[in-house]
């Protein structure tokens, strides 16, 4: 089948998503967290990755395909957002529009993308935040880390008046981190006997990361959790420790302004961190700037073509794109236009006139 009656409707589509995608992208980088910004940018990608494989420009739908696995992490909240994901997402975007450039100058749309497809397989494998890839340095990785932890350590308004009413009510509060050994193999396993053993003798309130996250091993060595129980430090400790290739206990009872100042803390660094990651990665350009270095290389050797190459050059905006409602409008009006003209000639032969086109005279 040949595809190159659709091209132009392809480059006219491709550079609508790509716009989207940056506009997008420079609202999630004010709001890293806005999981609904996230979704409509997985979409376009989604879109844009389909219709490239379906012109057969392999080299564009397998980067939109490796930006998308990391876009479906972050939508599906096993991803946070941060300085080296935007940064690695831009520079796809970049070399998209390098791309689609290149094919709207009547190229074949290929570049070499291997870096950038390997810093989006590092961060969908986690490997970038090991390895400090992406120049991300080891104490800014460390940095991450603590905030991340301080974010999932964040109380909500029910979660912290179910430990403040427990507290009031004679109960013990405690504050438990574990770190499992580093040859452990089993990881979700004794993470699952700790909670077994505690979830014996009291409520566990939250923790993080989650259980779910835990119980599917997307965790380091160590986690952390509120928990609320008759017990003692030392009794909990000795009870937690006791379990096979547990590294470290530490446990720590809260009283009421022990837990406000630790939930104020949590918060205030969580939003830190939220500021921070929008504020270090603001200054990439908007989609109303010029294009690239990348992408002025690109058209290079396409302006260099002899001039008949040009001339089979695709043209732009030979397409046009109507709202539907309009139309549905248009067709109603020309259905009714038909069945008046029936009914005109109905009229006219009935009356013995002939309809035929007269040119008058005066």
């Amino acid at each position: 089948m040949d595809m190159n009656q659709y091209l132009n409707m392809f480059i006219d589509e491709s550079n609508d998503h790509l716009q989207s995608l940056n506009e997008n992208m420079l609202q999630l980088e004010s709001n890293p967290t806005d999981l609904g910004i996230v979704q409509v940018i997985f979409r376009s990608a989604h879109t844009l990755k389909g219709m490239a494989a379906t012109m057969g420009f392999e080299d564009l739908a397998s980067l939109t395909h490796q930006m998308e696995n990391v876009l479906d992490l972050v939508r599906n909240n096993k991803l946070a957002m941060h300085e080296f994901i935007f940064d690695t997402l831009f520079k796809g975007l970049d070399a998209l529009e390098s791309m689609v450039q290149n094919i709207t100058e009547g190229g074949d749309g290929k570049a070499d993308v291997s870096s950038i497809v390997a810093s989006l397989q590092s961060i969908v494998s986690g490997d970038f935040q090991k390895s400090g890839r992406g120049a991300v340095s080891e104490d800014s990785s460390s940095k991450n880390a603590d905030s991340s932890d301080s974010t999932g350590l964040v109380l909500d308004q029910f979660q912290y008046s179910v430990l403040e009413q427990s507290i009031s009510e004679g109960h013990r509060v405690h504050y438990i981190q574990v770190t499992i050994s580093s040859d452990s193999q089993l990881k979700a396993a004794r993470a699952f006997m700790v909670f077994n053993t505690l979830e014996n003798s009291g409520e566990i309130v939250k923790s993080y990361p989650s259980v779910q996250d835990i119980e599917q091993e997307k965790f380091d060595q160590s986690f952390s959790l509120y928990y609320i129980t008759q017990k003692e430090v030392g009794e909990l400790e000795k009870e937690i420790a006791g379990i096979s290739e547990i590294d470290t206990v530490s446990v720590v009872k809260l009283d009421q302004e022990s837990l406000r100042q630790m939930s104020e803390v949590t918060a205030g660094l969580a939003e830190a961190a939220v500021v921070q990651e929008a504020s270090v990665t603001a200054g990439h350009p908007a989609p109303s700037q010029p294009q690239s270095s990348a992408a002025a290389s690109a058209a290079k050797p396409a302006a260099g073509k002899a001039p008949a190459a040009k001339a089979a050059a695709p043209t732009h905006n030979r397409t046009i794109r109507v709202d539907i409602e309009r139309l549905d409008v248009l067709m109603n009006l020309f259905s009714e236009l038909l069945i008046d003209r029936v009914r005109l000639e109905q009229l006219a032969s009935e009356a013995s006139i002939r309809l035929s086109p007269r040119r008058w005279s005066i």
